[in-house]
C-alpha cells in the first residue's frame, strides 16, 4: 500500500469515527462510496446499510465493475430489506424531515447523474427527478443545455420543507464556436403539484449539495 492509500485509508477511519460519535438523528444525509456507514431516518424508524465487498473496503474507487449494494431496513433488529440499490460508484441519500420520504442521488458515472424520489410507504414506485425536469416547462435554453451528451448532472441539493426539493442541473459541454459552456440551473421542485421555479442560473458548474462529506467523495 502507499503512503497515499494509507492516508486516504487513515483520513476514512478518522471520519468514520467522528460521524459514530454524532448522534443518529442529527445527521439526515450522508455520502455512501467504499465505506460501511449508516444513516438513520430524522424519526428513528428506517437505517441505510452501506454493504461493500471486503476488496473493496475503504478504498478511494471512482468506479467499480462489481456494484455495492445500499439496503433500507427498519431499524429494529431482524427486520427485513425493504429496498435494495446497486451503484458502481457513489451515491448521496438525503432525508426530508418527516421521515416519510427520501432522495437518492446516483453519481453514476464521472459525466452524469440521476436523482430519485422515494415515498417510503410506496417504494415500488420511486421518482426519477431528472425525467420530471426533462418533461416540465422549463425553457428551451436550459433544456438543450441539460440534454447534453458531454457532462450533465441532475440531483437533489437538499429540502426545502417536505414537500419541495432544491434540484441543481449542472454541467459542460463542448462546442467549436466555444470550446467549453458550463452552466448550472437552480430550481424549487414542489413534489405534489409538479410545479418547476427556476430560482438563479450561473455559468459556471457547482456540484455541491447538502451531505457532511461530499468534500471527500465529492461526484
Amino acid at each position: 500500500m502507499s503512503r497515499e492509500d494509507r492516508l486516504t485509508v487513515s483520513f476514512l477511519l478518522i471520519l468514520f469515527a467522528v460521524f459514530q460519535l454524532i448522534p443518529a438523528f442529527a445527521m439526515t444525509s450522508i455520502n455512501f462510496a467504499r465505506f460501511p456507514l449508516k444513516l438513520v431516518s430524522p424519526d428513528g424508524i428506517y437505517v441505510f446499510h452501506n454493504i461493500v465487498h471486503s476488496t473493496k473496503l475503504n478504498r478511494n474507487l471512482l468506479y467499480v465493475d462489481q456494484p455495492d449494494t445500499l439496503v433500507l431496513r427498519k431499524a429494529k433488529p431482524g427486520s427485513r430489506d425493504l429496498l435494495t440499490l446497486k451503484y458502481h460508484r457513489n451515491v448521496d441519500v438525503i432525508w426530508a424531515a418527516d421521515s416519510n420520504s427520501f432522495v437518492v442521488n446516483n453519481w453514476a458515472t464521472n459525466s452524469h447523474s440521476d436523482a430519485v424520489l422515494y415515498h417510503v410507504n410506496d417504494l415500488g414506485r420511486p421518482i426519477s427527478v431528472a425525467g420530471k425536469l426533462h418533461s416540465s416547462g422549463i425553457s428551451a435554453e436550459e433544456k438543450k443545455a441539460i440534454a447534453n451528451m458531454d457532462h450533465s448532472y441532475i440531483f437533489v441539493e437538499g429540502w426545502d420543507g417536505v414537500d419541495r426539493l432544491f434540484v441543481k442541473a449542472s454541467g459542460h459541454y463542448f462546442r467549436s464556436e466555444k470550446p467549453v459552456v458550463s452552466y448550472t440551473f437552480y430550481y424549487q421542485w414542489t413534489v405534489s403539484s409538479n410545479s418547476w421555479k427556476l430560482v438563479k442560473k450561473e455559468n459556471v458548474e457547482n456540484l455541491e449539495r447538502d451531505v457532511p462529506n461530499m468534500k471527500q467523495f465529492g461526484a
